[in-house]
């Protein structure tokens, strides 16, 4: 073979000057390095077969002077301003200029930037509402507050493309709680459609429901002792448990979908997901 770092202060970064794989063998020799770029391509192997089986559109993109290659895939292209957005194998998200990566990869760009899913720039959260709208003193040391409580669904694109029409589906759960401690789960379930600019976001808001929280003091009851007869009773004293109960949302699941397919699934826990997922096709 022919090696092109055959000197120890050329070897590349990938081969650290006190891992040589054989010692045996002159440091910065041809078989020395040839060695460790053997165990290198091993693991490479083992590494580039578990990458393609986890996603597939990962592409080698090459700069356009050629001297220049990195992993990426393509997430978006703006055709106005000819920026690719590209994510790398860490996740990572970055731009360039299309004309700055060589011709056969702006080809690549230009062919497949229209069938890219939404889904890969897309991310929702959830902000919950509550709203105190009442709070009430009553008899026999009671108290009474009452909410309005919901969530806010945010919907966050990271594509330079409009997205004219988004469905959004939604299912809410909230909890009616009672004094002897029993409870019950309601869930609601609602559909909106936004809009949602380049690079921007959309907010949808659930319907509102009515959340209670009762407290009544416990108190202390006295009965006083009798005398008569020669006699008298000892009094008395009893105690009355206090009681409250307390009404809260539980949680909400979202899915977004863009020309009919589902594109993005979240909820404000993975338990809520999995629980209530099922019912976003019941959302109509």
């Amino acid at each position: 073979m022919i090696c092109t770092w055959c000197y120890e202060d050329q070897m590349p970064a990938k081969f650290p000057k006190n891992e040589i794989a054989n010692p045996a063998l002159p440091v910065g020799s041809c078989e020395s390095l040839a060695v460790s770029m053997k165990k290198a391509l091993i693991t490479l192997f083992v590494v580039t077969g578990i990458t393609a089986q986890a996603g597939q559109g990962w592409r080698t993109f090459t700069s356009l002077d050629g001297s220049r290659t990195f992993k990426g895939q393509l997430v978006a292209y703006d055709r106005g301003s000819d920026t690719v957005t590209v994510i790398n194998s860490k996740r990572q998200r970055f731009s360039f200029n299309i004309e700055t990566i060589s011709e056969d990869d702006q080809d690549y760009v230009d062919e497949n930037a229209d069938k890219l899913p939404p889904d890969a720039n897309l991310k929702i959260r959830f902000d919950e509402l509550l709203d105190k709208t009442d709070s009430q003193r009553g008899a026999e040391k009671t108290k009474t507050k009452t909410y309005d409580g919901g969530y806010t669904i945010h919907i966050n694109s990271y594509t330079p493309r409009l997205i004219s029409e988004a469905e959004v589906d939604y299912v809410m759960i909230y909890r009616k709680d009672k004094v002897d401690g029993n409870y019950t789960d309601t869930v609601i379930k609602g559909s909106e459609t936004v809009e949602i600019p380049p690079n921007s976001s959309a907010s949808v808001e659930t319907q509102t429901v009515d959340l209670v929280n009762f407290y009544k003091a416990g108190k202390a009851v006295s009965k006083a002792g009798k005398c008569g007869g020669g006699g008298c009773s000892k009094g008395s004293v009893t105690f009355t448990k206090s009681e409250r109960s307390r009404d809260f949302m539980v949680g909400c699941v979202a899915r977004v979908k863009i020309d009919g397919q589902v594109v993005s699934v979240s909820a404000t826990s993975p338990g809520i997901l999995e629980k209530y997922e099922t019912a976003l096709d019941h959302s109509k």
